[in-house]
């Protein structure tokens, strides 16, 4: 196994609410569902998870 493991930051629906500046109940309801963006690393538990740098990288591939 590799020594230069990193686990992922963790980020919740609210802070990527906050990196792209709308509400968290779009990103629950709208942006969650857009072709291409991280799943979620719970499931559908609440309160969602996601990777942050897959969602930077996912914002940044759809500008």
């Amino acid at each position: 196994m590799s020594d230069n493991f990193q686990p992922p930051e963790i980020v919740t629906a609210d802070d990527v609410a906050e990196i792209m500046r709308v509400k968290r109940k779009t990103v629950l309801n709208h942006v969650q569902y857009r072709e291409g963006f991280p799943k979620p690393l719970n499931g559908c538990k609440r309160p969602l998870l996601f990777d942050k740098r897959a969602v930077y990288d996912w914002l940044y591939s759809n500008q």
